[in-house]
């Protein structure tokens, strides 16, 4: 891991440009600070998120906004995919097995892209949920009480992000009650999402089983197992535009049904620094408490 480190001198009001005497000495003055950087860093690592914890001088950090990542790449992979789905979807007929059956090679080539249809649109769907968890992930960091931190909630609820947003309003300051009913809309939005993820994330053998055999007085019988129209989620060379939309759908409303419960203050620095921006600052306020950047200003 690499630490960038970027050093600004301010002048005085009556400097408009730094003369060469005073380059000369902010030159001097990095190289002497340099050194000590390195000559401390080989007794203890420099630790910037742990200095800023401890209060040791560090007052600002940023991290990347994981949700607008993640929805962004989600939005560029579902207007790309009907291109590639396509040019797939080509290819996967191309050498068709009643006049090539005979030519493993051709065989080879069909099996190879009849069996990665879909990927394209499963691939923003799985981006989608990704962006839901960055937006309850930072949420967490940013309004976990204060006594609740350094005892790892966020990990010890990692794998249940149903859970986490449930217990969110009494974990976390911002929300004007202090839990969300399970009969809430939120968690109808919840249940569908979690259909389509599991078809995806969840390679089940049984979703898998395309025929079976059984033996009966001495004859061999294959069955064609046929998938029922009532499943939720398409087989893998079904998923379509249509899909991908429905779950960008479902995730904006969990979003919207969160950021409702949330009290207008709390409210505002999300739509503020969450859902725009491509990266979140945070700052330590005046009673060294780790708050986002505009809390500083108004405590």
């Amino acid at each position: 891991m690499h630490n960038f480190l970027k050093i600004y001198h301010v002048l005085s009001e009556h400097k408009k440009e730094p003369d060469g005497k005073l380059i000369k000495e902010g030159e001097q003055f990095v190289a002497d600070l340099l050194g000590e950087i390195d000559h401390q860093n080989r007794k203890e690592p420099f630790d910037p998120l742990k200095q800023l914890k401890d209060g040791e001088g560090v007052q600002l950090y940023v991290l990347e906004n994981i949700y607008q990542a993640n929805y962004l790449r989600a939005e560029l992979m579902s207007d790309d995919a009907e291109e590639y789905e396509g040019y797939n979807e080509a290819e996967a007929i191309k050498y068709p097995a009643e006049l090539y059956k005979d030519d493993p090679e051709k065989m080879a080539y069909t099996d190879r892209y009849v069996a990665v249809l879909g990927m394209y649109y499963c691939a923003a769907i799985l981006y989608y949920f990704m962006a839901l968890e960055g937006f309850i992930n930072l949420l967490y960091h940013a309004f976990l009480k204060d006594e609740l931190k350094g005892q790892d909630v966020e990990g010890r609820l990692e794998r249940d992000l149903e859970l986490r947003v449930l217990i969110m309003p009494s974990l976390c300051d911002g929300f004007k009650n202090e839990y969300i009913h399970r009969g809430a809309e939120i968690f109808r939005r919840f249940n569908e999402l979690k259909k389509y993820r599991n078809e995806i994330v969840h390679s089940k053998l049984m979703d898998a089983m395309k025929s079976v055999g059984f033996i009966e007085s001495g004859f061999l019988y294959w069955v064609q197992v046929k998938k029922t129209n009532k499943e939720f989620l398409p087989p893998y060379t079904r998923i379509s535009k249509e899909d991908v939309l429905k779950v960008k759908n479902i995730v904006d409303g969990i979003i919207r049904e969160v950021i409702i419960k949330m009290d207008d203050r709390s409210k505002k620095l999300v739509e503020k620094f969450i859902s725009k921006n491509l990266v979140v600052p945070f700052r330590r306020d005046k009673d060294g408490k780790i708050r986002l950047a505009e809390l500083m200003k108004k405590d």
